[in-house]
Parts: C-alpha cells; sequence; structure tokens
C-alpha cells in the first residue's frame, strides 16, 4: 500500500459524524466565508497533524511541480454514512485547500479548492489498482460544496471535542 493511503487510513480516527443533509453554502464556487476557514484553520492547527500530500496526486492535481510533495496540516473524520472526509491546508504559502472523501466504493475522491470555495482541480485515486483519474473541475463543483457542507456541519463540535 502506498504511504499516503496508510497516512490517510491513519487520520481516520476522529469519531464517526453525521453527513450533512443539506449544503449550508451557496452553490456554484461561492462555498467558503472567512469565519468557517478560520473554524477550519482552528481545528486543522488544534487536532489535526502534519503530513506531506504525496507527489503520486499534488502533481495531478497542479499543486506542486514533478516530484515535489505538498507539506500540509489536515484532518479527518468519518461520517455516519460510512465515508470518510479529509480537509487539509498548505504548511507552506500555498493558498488553496486539498479536501477529499473516500466513499464507501473506496475510491478517494480528491479536490483543490479555492479559497472561496471554487474547484480548480479534480481527481479520483483507486487504492486498490493506484489509478489516478482526473476529472473536469467545474463538473465536480456541487461534490466539492457538499464536502465544505460536511465540515461546515461538523466544525464546531469537532472544535468543542464532541
Amino acid at each position: 500500500m502506498r504511504p499516503w493511503i496508510t497516512a490517510l487510513f491513519a487520520l481516520l480516527s476522529v469519531a464517526a459524524l453525521p453527513s450533512a443533509a443539506a449544503p449550508s453554502f451557496p452553490a456554484g464556487g461561492q462555498t467558503t466565508t472567512q469565519v468557517f476557514l478560520d473554524k477550519m484553520t482552528r481545528l486543522i492547527l488544534s487536532k489535526g497533524v502534519d503530513k506531506a500530500v504525496s507527489v503520486d496526486y499534488v502533481n495531478a492535481l497542479g499543486l506542486t511541480p514533478a516530484g515535489q510533495d505538498w507539506p500540509d496540516h489536515q484532518i479527518a473524520a468519518d461520517a455516519t454514512d460510512k465515508t470518510s472526509h479529509a480537509f487539509t491546508i498548505s504548511r507552506g504559502t500555498d493558498q488553496d485547500l486539498v479536501l477529499y472523501v473516500r466513499r464507501t466504493d473506496g475510491i478517494f475522491y480528491v479536490f483543490r479548492a479555492s479559497r472561496g470555495g471554487k474547484s480548480l482541480a479534480a481527481l479520483t485515486v483507486n487504492p486498490q489498482t493506484h489509478v489516478i483519474t482526473k476529472r473536469d473541475a467545474d463538473a465536480v463543483q456541487k461534490e466539492l460544496d457538499d464536502e465544505f457542507a460536511f465540515w461546515a456541519h461538523n466544525v464546531d463540535k469537532l472544535l468543542a471535542g464532541t
């Protein structure tokens, strides 16, 4: 198993959380607010872990030049619907965000987003075959909005430790 897959599974230790029933943000790529980002940053810095996102997909997302990883802070959580979610910020100067979800099909759906919530790049990763498939960034905006909604629905609970 690739090291980043092992690291991802290690992060999924937060108690199961409810999935967001409906996005709490407006659709169309304007999904985040500064208040939300401040809460997520506090959560990640207080309860997250430092990692370096693997070159296998940060290069495919256009975050780094070929062969270079992406040092990050991240938090991960399982949802009651048996999906696993992660929210990642750079330890460097990069302002973009990386969110990903492992759905019940076992595939990782990875999103690169602006701090305003717009999808910039997306891909899937099959951990069984190690195949990375690029996706159209505009076509996955609703999926990304749903990921932001999951975190918006749960950030206060996670900060409170409940």
